[in-house]
């Protein structure tokens, strides 16, 4: 299984990078945004591959913002113990915290904050790692299906627009 370095490695290889460093950020933060209340909304009734296509989707933002802003290997706490729906409930809020620091810095002018940026994101990827559980899954798991997924989208392993909009969903 991978590690999160590899899959942040291998998610990057599938990030569109002919974009401005600002875009791009405003880009995978709505897309962290809009994944995690994708998750949300398909969370109860769900079946077990969809929603672990969901996270993996989750966790592309979190490998494009990390490896975008050159963050460290995130330190994951040890799990919270909290209910499935406070976890989710924590990952769309850790996701909110991504985007609003990211939109101050993008729109407003603002430094870029990458330690809280870092540990909000470490919440996010924690909260993945417990929902995962929770569908009889782990993070490593989410992570691998999700690089699958990527390689199946994209032939010769790198993003294009053609392979990126023809592209064929499913578990």
């Amino acid at each position: 299984m991978l590690d999160f370095e590899e899959y942040v490695e291998k998610a990057w290889r599938t990030a569109n990078t002919n974009q401005p460093h600002g875009q791009a950020l405003a880009i995978w933060a709505l897309g962290l945004e809009g994944e995690s209340i994708e998750y949300l909304e398909i969370m109860p009734t769900a079946d077990r591959c969809k929603s672990i296509k969901e996270l993996g989707d989750v966790m592309w933002y979190v490998a494009a913002i990390y490896k975008q802003i050159n963050l460290n290997t995130p330190v994951l706490d040890a799990p919270s113990n909290q209910n499935t729906d406070a976890s989710v409930k924590t990952l769309v809020l850790a996701a909110k915290d991504t985007g609003e620091l990211i939109k101050k810095h993008v729109g407003h002018g603002h430094e870029l904050d990458r330690l809280t940026i870092s540990k909000a994101l470490q919440r996010v990827v924690q909260c993945v790692g417990e929902a995962a559980k929770s569908h009889g899954s782990s993070l490593e798991e989410v992570m691998q299906r999700n690089v699958e997924k990527l390689e199946t989208r994209y032939k010769q392993g790198v993003f294009t627009s053609k392979e990126s909009i023809d592209r064929a969903e499913g578990c």
